[in-house]
């Protein structure tokens, strides 16, 4: 247990990435591999469950987080009309 707690932090951030691109591909969905891949990633870090549980919900709940969610679902046309090249008329 010892030797995966003393595994450098860019290492697991890396194996982590590595983990969510996987279940992404696997399961089809991006929100079930971040959740897991955060879940694995905290609790390599040497925190208990109920420790990653309220640092999710923390940061889930943080204003931060929830005010740009209304722009992005009301008006989502606003996130896809400047990106790739803009055509001429």
């Amino acid at each position: 247990m010892e030797l995966l707690l003393s595994i450098p932090a860019l290492v697991k951030v890396l194996g982590t990435l590595s983990l969510i691109l996987i279940l992404n591909v696997l399961t089809r969905n991006l929100m079930a591999a971040i959740a897991a891949g955060a879940l694995v990633l905290g609790l390599w870090s040497g925190q208990p469950l109920s420790a990653v549980g309220r640092i999710a919900w923390a940061r889930f709940s943080s204003l931060d987080n929830l005010l740009p969610m209304p722009g992005g679902v009301l008006f989502p046309e606003r996130n896809f009309s400047y990106t790739g090249p803009r055509e001429k008329n």
